[in-house]
């Protein structure tokens, strides 16, 4: 599973961050984030994550930000799964958990998943559950898919 996070990128993406939102914004966007997502189940990434919370005062950097890692590709995995880890990640000691936990649930998406010439190209619309007056905004993730 380490292998497949982008550490040094998941670290920009923390270091510049001044909400929660900004970390679910940003690493939504990365490959290895959905790429987590498609080859791990939800109770996988889960486990990890509570293994770490576990441990909470003994963490490294890198940690921390795969605990992040994982909670958001858990958010990309289909509602009925990722809602109940989310419930629960909210209960964990790590710095945002309540928050994240409360935007990824409360998120309203509109997903629409188009194949074309190999790929899946999934257009995303969220709107702020914070703010019912903005302006949504559209994500474009594609994703390969596998020829096996």
């Amino acid at each position: 599973m380490n292998d497949l996070i982008h550490f040094k990128r998941a670290a920009e993406i923390f270091l510049f961050a001044n909400t929660p939102r900004y970390v679910i914004k940003y690493l939504r966007r990365e490959p290895f984030v959905s790429d987590l997502s498609r080859k791990f189940q939800g109770k996988v990434l889960f486990a990890e994550i509570k293994r770490l919370d576990k441990t909470i005062d003994s963490l490294d950097f890198n940690d921390y930000l795969k605990s992040y890692v994982l909670i958001v590709a858990i958010s990309l995995q289909c509602e009925e799964v990722s809602k109940k880890y989310l419930e629960i990640f909210s209960e964990t000691s790590f710095r945002w958990s309540k928050e994240i936990s409360a935007i990824l649930i409360s998120e309203r998406r509109e997903t629409t998943a188009v194949t074309q010439r190999g790929y899946n190209i999934i257009a995303t619309k969220t709107q702020n559950p914070f703010n019912v007056n903005s302006e949504s905004e559209y994500t474009k993730t594609e994703m390969k898919i596998s020829q096996e």
